[in-house]
C-alpha cells in the first residue's frame, strides 16, 4: 500500500469510529448512569496496556465489577 493508501485507510477509519462513537454514545451514557446508581466509585476504569511496537497506552472502559 501506496502513501496515498495509507492515507485513505487512516481517514476511512477515522470517519467509521467517529460514526460507531456518535452511534453508540446514548448507549454508554445509560450504562454509565447505571453503574453510578448501582455501585460506589468511577463508571470508567482506566488502565494502561501496551500496544504496537511496545508503546503504552491508557485504555478506558466501563467498570463491571465492584471497586
Amino acid at each position: 500500500m501506496g502513501p496515498q493508501g495509507s492515507v485513505i485507510k487512516r481517514v476511512t477509519d477515522i470517519i467509521i469510529s467517529l460514526t460507531v462513537l456518535a452511534l453508540t454514545s446514548p448507549l454508554m451514557i445509560l450504562c454509565m448512569a447505571a453503574i453510578k446508581i448501582e455501585s460506589k466509585g468511577p463508571a470508567i476504569f482506566k488502565q494502561a496496556r501496551t500496544g504496537l511496537n511496545g508503546k503504552t497506552f491508557m485504555m478506558f472502559k466501563l467498570r463491571g465489577m465492584v471497586n
